[in-house]
């Protein structure tokens, strides 16, 4: 009796189990590849920029359908305006820190990125080829208004290699392409002879001819190989002049000619430092003591004083 008891009681328990209306889960849906493109997202290695008074913040964000498409060889790095390829497609953006409200404000046209606030928070200077080429451009915070700066192509290989202010405001330190070379010369001089051969041989027969280096400083558009004949092609993507840019004025000032500085490693200029270019440039001196005081300064954080004593 017992057990015929027990039974029914589990019987009934499964019943009412069964009976039970099932919660429906939620079905999953793929995202639409047009949806995915569309989405909007930082792209590699771009920094962020809080302006001065802690208002707003500036930064990059990519448009995946905009970025360029690499069909020929000599854009596996840049585009043909000079842009990086990684940063091409790509808006400057700002966002109010209080009221999270966002703006764009390159709006789509052309490649826009690396934002960096002037010490005072009034313009926000970042690079841009809606002009044709890569070039300095500035966005007048109290009008709203963008400006480009100077006709002088930059030159940076690093999204993070973003432009550095004086601490009064009127001067821009940038990379800009070697004097004298045109974007369509620096994408050449940075294919090998084995690649040149394979995009040739689409039209024909073609011979591959070596040119021995004639002056690894040299920032002419000749092609610096290594003693097997290969372009070492970070070497000359990142060829490069340092120069100063007046803000008011776009006059521009190389003050290292022909080497491969990275901007990016230039995380803070004192007072000290400035009034040293400064001093360079109007001097017209070249060189090399302004890119290596830059690079000591990185390297071996020496003190302002010691690096006057240079």
């Amino acid at each position: 009796m017992v057990k015929t008891l027990g039974n029914f009681l589990g019987l009934f328990c499964v019943f009412v189990v069964l009976g039970l209306p099932c919660r429906a889960q939620p079905r999953q849906l793929a995202v639409p590849v047009e949806d995915a493109l569309a989405a909007l997202h930082f792209p590699p290695s771009t920094p962020l920029d809080l302006s001065p008074d802690g208002e707003w913040v500036a930064y990059t964000l990519q448009d995946d359908r905009r970025k360029e498409r690499r069909g020929d060889v000599r854009y596996k790095l840049f585009s043909g305006t000079g842009v990086y390829q990684e940063v091409t497609g790509c808006d400057v953006w700002i966002t109010n820190t209080q009221s999270g409200v966002s703006q764009n404000l390159t709006e789509g046209k052309g490649s826009n990125w690396s934002p960096v606030w002037s010490p005072n928070g009034h313009r926000l200077a970042f690079y841009s080829d809606r002009s044709g080429v890569a070039r300095l451009w500035v966005w007048e915070r109290e009008t709203s208004s963008l400006r480009q700066v100077s006709d002088t192509i930059v030159h940076a290989f690093y999204p993070s290699e973003v432009g550095r202010w004086s601490p009064d405001g009127r001067w821009i330190l940038v990379k800009i392409l070697p004097e004298g070379m045109t974007v369509e010369e620096s994408l050449d001089a940075a294919i090998s002879p084995q690649e040149q051969a394979i995009k040739k041989t689409e039209n024909g027969p073609t011979v591959v001819l070596y040119r021995s280096p004639a002056n690894s400083n040299s920032s002419t558009p000749e092609q610096r190989r290594g003693s097997n004949g290969e372009v070492d092609i970070w070497t000359t993507y990142r060829h490069a002049d340092l120069a100063l840019i007046e803000i008011g004025t776009g006059n521009v000032q190389r003050i290292a000619k022909g080497f491969n500085p990275q901007l990016g490693s230039i995380y803070r200029l004192t007072g000290s430092m400035w009034r040293l270019l400064r001093q360079k440039a109007t001097r017209r001196q070249p060189l090399k003591t302004a890119y290596m005081i830059l690079w000591l300064y990185h390297s071996l954080t020496l003190a302002p004083e010691l690096l006057r004593q240079i």
